[in-house]
């Protein structure tokens, strides 16, 4: 009974072993993009980063939201980091016309940046190799 037991741990224990390591990840192959966004030589907070593919058939976006020091991360969906390899538009916005308060109001937060980063975005960048860090350095009187 004892050897039957046994021989039913190592058999669970082998194909436990062996299954470590081949999970699929669904989904394209990623690249991890950081970088930070400064504004006038300062740290730019609360800004949204957004890497859109060109010339990518089916590719998604990429969307990043900078801290107080201005750093970001990209991620791809909401809990998997990075963006494809290839160019990308690049836009950066401040502003968010359709937020709420904490309480369900409209409360419109004011665009800081020149349209040449966001609207009418004049940013590109190319995603390659495993890792990726970008300095934007924009400029308020931007055109």
């Amino acid at each position: 009974m004892f050897v039957t037991r046994w021989k039913l741990f190592l058999l669970m224990l082998a194909v436990l072993l062996g299954t470590v390591g081949c999970q699929r990840r669904d989904g394209p192959e990623l690249v991890t993009v950081k970088g930070v966004v400064t504004l006038d030589g300062r740290p730019l907070p609360k800004a949204v980063i957004r890497f859109e593919p060109i010339n990518r058939e089916g590719g998604a976006h990429s969307v990043g939201v900078t801290d107080k020091s201005g750093r970001f991360q990209l991620k791809y969906t909401r809990s998997t980091y990075g963006a494809l390899p290839g160019d990308h538009l690049v836009r950066i916005t401040t502003g968010d016309p359709g937020a709420v308060d904490e309480f369900g109001n409209p409360t419109e937060i004011p665009e800081l940046l020149p349209a040449i980063y966001h609207k009418n975005s004049t940013l590109t960048q190319t995603v390659s190799g495993s890792s990726n860090q970008f300095q934007y350095d924009l400029k308020s009187t931007a055109r």
